[in-house]
Parts: structure tokens; C-alpha cells; sequence
């Protein structure tokens, strides 16, 4: 697969948890081979945590109201994230209270 035929990531919105925006910025809209996805919540005086997590059970990032995590697309035109590289089905961006 090129990677220009890398596919736009998806989201899934079936979680115990609330659920955030989750928003990407690709590199190159045309041809993306990295991206930034971030995770707020809807309204910041809430206070919540923004958590981004990857396959329904890895939990890339947290943070106070938001948080972001970049990705990138290998030469079988998958998304990664982390090290080692993590092969990304799904996202989701979670809110919780802070402990």
C-alpha cells in the first residue's frame, strides 16, 4: 500500500467513559505520513482529563482538559504510535474526573 493511500484514522464512541473531541492534523491532507491527534474535552470548565486511547485498551496519553499524541503511517500504510510502534485499529478520546 502507499502511503498515499493510507486511510484517515477512525474513532469509535462505545466506552463506559464520557467521550472527548478527537480532532487530527495531518502533515499533508493530500498524502499524510504523519499526524497529531488531540483529545479535549467540550467544555473546559468542567475540568476533566482527556485521555487518547488506541485499540480500546492502550492508553497513549493523558492529560489535564486535553492532550495530544502524533502518529505516522508506515510503509504498509498503517498508523503507529509509540515505541516500540503500535498498529492502530481504533481511537478514542475519554474523559474522567481527576483523582
Amino acid at each position: 500500500m502507499l502511503l498515499s493511500e493510507t486511510p484517515r484514522f477512525r474513532f469509535k464512541e462505545i466506552t463506559q467513559f464520557a467521550d472527548g473531541i478527537l480532532t487530527f492534523t495531518y502533515d499533508n491532507i493530500n498524502c499524510p505520513t504523519n499526524v497529531v491527534m488531540n483529545c479535549s474535552e467540550p467544555d473546559p470548565t468542567l475540568q476533566l482529563n482527556a485521555a487518547i486511547v488506541a485499540n480500546s485498551v492502550n492508553f497513549l496519553t493523558v492529560g489535564s482538559l486535553s492532550t495530544t499524541f502524533p502518529g505516522t503511517c508506515n510503509a504498509q500504510g498503517q498508523w503507529v504510535v509509540g515505541t516500540p510502534p503500535l498498529i492502530v485499529t481504533d481511537l478514542e478520546c475519554l474523559l474522567t474526573n481527576p483523582t
